[in-house]
Order: C-alpha cells, then structure tokens, then sequence
C-alpha cells in the first residue's frame, strides 16, 4: 500500500507539502476570481475552444489543490466541449459554479492577505504595451524568466486566464491570449 510508504518520522516533508499547498491555494484563489464569468462570456460568444480551454486549465489547477469534485466536474465539461458537435454542459457548470464558489469561500482569507500584502500601482498604457511585447519574446522562445513578469501582469486589466497559463507552463496558449491583449495597448 502506497500509504504505508510515506515516512512520518520526516515532517519536515510534511511541512513543505503543506507550505507548497498553501501557495498554490493562494494562486488559485488569486486567478480563478473570474473564472466562472470568464467561462460563461465565452459560450456567450459561441466561442466553445476558448471555454474548452478555460475549464481544461480549471481541471488541472484543481487537481493541483486536491479539489476533487471541482475537478471531476470541469473534466466532464471538458469532454463534452471536446466533442463534435459540443455536447450542452448547463449541468456540469451548475457544479462547477458551486464547487468553485465553495473553495473561493473557504481560501478568501489566502486571497485577502495576498491582495493586502501587494498593493500594486497600475501601470500605463504605453508601459503596458512595453511590458507585453517583451513577454510576447520570452513566451515565443519558451523563455521561463517570463514568470518574472506576473507581478506586474497581474496589474493589467483581463490577465487572469494569460498568468494562468503562463503559470502551468502553456506557453503557446498564452501567446495567443497575449496577441488579444496586445491589440487593445498598440
């Protein structure tokens, strides 16, 4: 039995586990305060792909929180955009809504303190679009120094869903949203 291979006479590992997913609460609390509405904008607009891909970066940072029935749910979503034609999915984001409304709930205290503790000056157009173009180099060459910007993406309006998929290593994704942003700062 796996359990019976951890080894509890080492909590230090313990504690960095633990560390490690308090920090990913945080992050996951942080980005997915739209997500919700983000998912629906896009069905809205018929746009099933960009949906497709909102809930499958929602699965995985889920899973990476251990939220299992938030994650079960955005994995049959997903399948169900997948499809073709796309299968409806009006169920399964009745409980993606409440899962993600719960967790949101239960980790505001995370966000709250985060929020408290970077108080960020929102930057200019001209800085913003400075700022893009340079994260458009690093993400086009798979460049990692590319985290080394979320904080001051982070203070750029309709962001979340690009510092998502920076952050899960999706590179190719982010560019494309990058491109979106880009437009609205030439």
């Amino acid at each position: 039995m796996e359990a019976d291979k951890i080894c509890w006479a080492e909590p230090r590992k313990i504690g960095v586990f633990v560390t490690l997913l308090i920090e990913m609460q945080k992050i996951f609390v942080q980005y997915n305060q739209s997500t919700y509405a983000n998912i629906m904008e896009a069905l809205k607009a018929g746009d099933d792909r960009k949906a497709h891909r909102i809930i499958h970066t929602l699965k995985s940072n889920a899973g990476q929180i251990q939220e299992k029935q938030l994650q079960e749910a955005a994995k049959i979503a997903e399948e169900a955009l997948a499809k073709t034609p796309p299968e409806p999915i009006g169920e399964h984001l009745e409980i993606i809504k409440t899962e993600l409304d719960r967790i949101l709930s239960e980790l505001a205290h995370l966000y709250q303190k985060e929020t408290k503790k970077s108080a960020k000056k929102a930057i200019g157009k001209k800085e913003t679009a400075q700022l893009l173009s340079r994260l458009d180099y690093l993400l086009k060459s798979r460049d990692t120094r590319c985290f080394d910007y979320l904080s001051e993406l982070s203070s750029i309006p309709k962001t979340d869903e690009l510092i998502e998929l920076i952050e899960n290593y999706q590179f190719k994704e982010a560019r494309i949203i990058l491109e979106e942003l880009k437009k609205e700062y030439e």
